[in-house]
């Protein structure tokens, strides 16, 4: 997969999944085995599911009248053949 379709389909998560509040993009954007770590669960969250299950949680939380929020994400994909890099 190319950078530029990295972008795509993490532009799609926030777009589609988030702000449409679409989790069915969910599992054409994650893997079986992503992983998913969220500094605010201690729990690590997997897949589809896992990806799921976060975005259902936030949204839940963040339903209530007036509530607003602003987020920042750090999305790091990394595949066996290409070692990890961090963007600081």
């Amino acid at each position: 997969m190319t950078n530029e379709q990295n972008k795509i389909n993490a532009r799609r998560i926030v777009e589609e999944g988030w702000n449409k509040h679409n989790p069915k993009v969910l599992d054409e954007l994650f893997s079986n085995d992503a992983i998913l770590h969220n500094p605010q669960d201690p729990t690590v969250a997997k897949g589809p599911q896992g990806a799921k299950t976060s975005l259902d949680t936030y949204l839940t939380a963040l339903s209530s009248p007036g509530v607003k929020a602003v987020s920042s994400c750090s999305l790091t994909v990394r595949r066996p053949s290409v070692p990890a890099t961090r963007a600081v």
